[in-house]
Parts: C-alpha cells; structure tokens; sequence
C-alpha cells in the first residue's frame, strides 16, 4: 500500500485582468487545466470550489469564486515535483491576469503556504509549525 501522506493544492481565480469576472466556462477551462496536470504528474485530482476575496493586478480586492485542485502524493513525487507546480503557478498567474497565485502544501506533516508573486523574481513562503506562523521559510525538502 502506498503512503500518500504529501499534498499539494493550487487556488484557481475566477477573476481576470482589473478583477473583472471570467465566463463560467472560461473557469472551467482554468480548473481543467490545473487539474489535468495534476493528475498526470501525481495520478489524480481533487476539485473544491469556494468564495474567495484577494487582491486584483491592481492590488483591489475583489470577491470572486475560486476552485482549489489539489494531488496527494508520497514524499519522492512531493520533493521532485513542487517546483514544476510553483513554475506553472507563476505561468498561469500570468496569463490570467492575477497579481499573485496561491499554493498549499503539506509536506512530512508540516503546512505551509506560498503566495507566487507573478511580478517578482520570488514567492512569499508563511510556514505554520503546531499551529504556530513561524518567521523562518519552511521549504520542500528534496
């Protein structure tokens, strides 16, 4: 039996340039495409679909509806794969017209978040140790 104890979610806008509200197909396009590639790297994929409020390109926020995909995964799939799945972020981030993309991650039985700022040459990582926001990055191990 396989030990799928990793997991890796990435929050889908449903919001495009200036927070202006995409077609209802057009975010099912963006769904499929995340969770297409998600279950071709890891074997599977899970869609929640949510309410959401973030900040537009412009730094508004805006309410919007958000679909979050996510793959469980052992720890080798985790380790050789988050990067791939924080490029594609940052790749999307930018043809939809979002100033930052969301990832989730638990890793080894640590969570943590990183925000993929599309502008930057970095991402923000807030790791949560216990319950606790810790001010050191917590990174994938590899």
């Amino acid at each position: 039996m396989a030990i799928l104890d990793n997991k890796i979610s990435l929050f889908v806008p449903s919001t495009g340039e200036f927070g202006r509200d995409i077609t209802d197909l057009e975010f099912s396009r963006r769904i499929n495409e995340v969770s297409e590639k998600f279950a071709k790297i890891f074997g599977g994929a899970t869609t929640i679909l949510g309410q959401g409020k973030g900040p537009d390109s412009t730094r508004k926020l805006v309410d919007e509806k958000i679909g979050i995909v996510y793959s469980v995964m052992n720890k080798k799939q985790f380790g050789d794969h988050y990067q791939s799945i924080v490029s594609m972020g940052k790749r999307l981030g930018e043809q939809w017209f979002q100033a930052s993309v969301l990832i989730e991650a638990f890793q080894d039985g640590k969570y943590f978040s990183e925000l993929v700022d599309v502008d930057a040459k970095k991402s923000s990582v807030l790791s949560v140790k216990n319950g606790w926001h810790s001010t050191e990055p917590l990174r994938p191990k590899q």
